[in-house]
């Protein structure tokens, strides 16, 4: 009767513990570093690294308790979970013209199938040339700039801030 293991049993198991140590751990770290990464202002970068032929959606529901990406109409499930508590209600949309300058945009609706709809909370899409209008974002103490000419984070403290560079922004591209 054996009442310990052999040295070449506690080398198989600690092999395989090893193994999948190596497959699953950095899968974990990976979507971590990808919760912490992301903000806000880092969004628009973001939902450009995701596969698309035509749109990339962000949309936040249930006034923006849910909040969920569709790529090309299909929601993207792996990202469900790395977008809790990343807004909440208070967030505003503005788009801007030279004439009228800021003005706000009025909530949409999501539609779940045929009969049930849901307001969207915010909603930002993406297109194939990494384009997504002139959409700034107003959230806590920050306006968040998403216009297509500001690929990197953009933030200013004000809509007057904001409007400022725009100004100068259209300044420059005239001369």
């Amino acid at each position: 009767m054996r009442k310990a293991f052999s040295l070449l049993e506690l080398l198989i198991v600690v092999v395989i513990i090893g193994v999948v140590y190596t497959l699953v751990i950095p899968n974990f770290e990976s979507l971590k570093e990808k919760k912490q990464a992301l903000t806000l202002g880092s969004l628009k970068a973001f939902l450009g690294t995701i596969p698309h032929e035509r749109r990339v959606d962000f949309y936040c529901i249930d006034e923006c308790r849910e909040c969920f990406i569709r790529s090309d109409g299909k929601r993207v499930k792996e990202y469900d979970n790395l977008f809790d508590s990343f807004l909440d209600s208070s967030v505003k949309m503005y788009t801007y013209n030279q004439r009228e300058g800021f003005l706000e945009i009025e909530k949409q609706l999501y539609f779940k199938d045929e009969h049930t709809y849901e307001e969207l909370c915010f909603a930002y899409t993406l297109d194939k040339t990494r384009g997504g209008g002139i959409v700034f974002v107003s959230f806590g103490e920050k306006i968040y700039d998403f216009t297509s000419a500001f690929v990197q984070e953009q933030t200013y403290p004000s809509l007057d801030a904001a409007q400022q560079a725009l100004r100068t922004f259209a300044s420059d591209v005239l001369q």
